[in-house]
């Protein structure tokens, strides 16, 4: 039986197909649709299965093959698959890479997660149980153990024969060098081994002062690393600099991603890296908070807007503009702490740069302030036909609202940093209240002082 499997948009056929001879019992119709399909693609697959046939599948597929899908899965699933099919996950796992099988294994209660140690060999349990020990999000949470290092005082015939017999490691491509105490001094990329004469010393060859970190290193400055030092691979060190690990490409860019989206969707206040997969009282709970505080500024917002309940009955015209005024500031304050905060996590806004970079962005605030100022004015007044009083009052309350909505959300993301909170954290929901509040202020101010008879 042929696959119907193509590269392309073809999942939802695949889908289909599956479901249909699961319900009909063909298993090993199932087994044959799966032969040669993608890894991500067969995920895909059983994300969007009940978890009873993801389990069915599951079972079909090799211990290589299982090991790759389980690599691609959302927590939720892995977590359903662990507990309908504990016997094939732990023949996964066991064909995993220590880094890889430690990735699931924090994915699941600690029950499952000692039953599924049990099944590993000595040499993969004590190496898992190592990397356990780190933060998920840390350089040791994320390096492999199965590396090649090179003495440096071994010729390019010896270190090839080295390379060879270390038919396990994952990081071939990237050679390390250690001196005689066995700590880090050079890095030898496997082409310049390779060609180099056989009887040439290691330590000749090499690439000495490589840029390491330590296992302790968040994952936010590991790629920050590796993209200043074009590192496709990151050496992880001891104190000593005695190599323990490697962050090969593949885990880089995963931690790069991880990072963005965390950054993104706090930036929207959700709190959540993954909020796809996220169970409904996970994502009620973290979203619930920054839901709470909108409530409560916008009722602040209410009682200021009252007391100026006298000045609105008598310039009716200034209700019209009130969304006006917190959509502009709004606007321009997500667009500051923006710049910011993607500048402090790309490591592009150093401390040295900061006084030049905000004189710079004020800059660019007052034009933004000047312009749209004299566009709502100018504007407004054609649309709308209210006195010149009133627009000019509009007018000032745009600009001084873009004006002060720059600074806040060029400040406050570098105040949060310089104390140590996540500055994608103040970026979103909280300096949009902040602004709103401070901006409908400012305007019914200028409304009464400028508009009033």
């Amino acid at each position: 039986m042929e696959s119907p499997w193509k590269p392309g948009p073809e999942e939802q056929d695949l889908l289909e197909a599956v479901r249909a001879r699961l319900e009909a019992g063909d298993t090993e119709g199932v087994r044959e649709l799966l032969s040669g399909v993608p890894a991500a693609d067969v995920a895909t697959v059983l994300d969007d299965l009940d978890d009873e046939m993801a389990a069915q599948v599951f079972r079909l597929l090799d211990a290589d093959t299982g090991a790759d899908v389980l690599d691609e899965l959302p927590p939720g699933d892995v977590q359903a698959l662990a507990e309908a099919a504990p016997a094939r996950v732990r023949d996964a796992v066991g064909a995993m890479e220590p880094d890889e099988a430690v990735d699931v294994l924090e994915l699941l209660p600690e029950a499952q997660a000692e039953a599924l140690l049990e099944g590993l060999t000595e040499e993969q349990a004590t190496a898992a149980e190592r990397l356990l020990t780190y933060p998920p999000d840390s350089a040791g949470g994320l390096m492999t153990t199965q590396f090649v290092s090179l003495p440096k005082g071994v010729t390019a015939r010896e270190a090839i024969e080295i390379t060879q017999r270390s038919r396990e490691a994952e990081t071939v491509g990237h050679l390390f060098v250690a001196d005689e105490a066995g700590r880090l001094v050079g890095h030898l990329p496997l082409q310049q081994l390779v060609f180099a004469p056989p009887e040439r010393l290691v330590g000749e060859l090499m690439e000495g002062h490589p840029h390491a970190v330590l296992p302790e290193t968040d994952q936010e400055e590991l790629v920050r690393a590796a993209t200043r030092y074009d590192l496709d691979a990151v050496p992880v060190v001891d104190q000593r600099r005695e190599l323990i690990g490697v962050v090969t490409l593949d885990d880089i860019l995963e931690a790069a991603e991880q990072e963005v989206d965390e950054d993104i969707y706090r930036l929207a206040g959700t709190g959540e890296r993954d909020p796809v997969h996220a169970s409904v009282l996970r994502s009620t709970r973290l979203r619930m908070p920054w839901l709470l505080l909108s409530v409560l500024d916008g009722l602040f917002i209410a009682f200021v807007v009252s007391r100026f309940a006298g000045t609105l009955e008598t310039v009716v015209g200034l209700a019209f503009f009130i969304p006006l005024i917190p959509l502009m500031g709004g606007q321009v304050a997500i667009q500051a702490s923006t710049i910011i905060v993607r500048g402090l996590a790309l490591g592009n806004l150093r401390r040295s740069m900061i006084g030049r970079f905000l004189t710079k962005q004020l800059v660019i605030t007052l034009l933004l302030s000047l312009c749209c100022a004299v566009a709502a004015g100018v504007l407004g007044s054609w649309l709308v036909g209210t006195g010149a009083r009133l627009m000019m009052a509009v007018g000032l309350a745009v600009g001084f609202s873009i004006l002060i909505s720059g600074m806040l959300g060029m400040t406050f993301p570098l105040l949060f940093n310089r104390i140590g909170i996540d500055p994608a954290v103040s970026s979103g929901p909280f300096i949009t209240m902040l602004n709103d509040l401070i901006c409908i202020c400012i305007y019914l101010a200028l409304g009464m002082l400028l508009a009033s008879p």
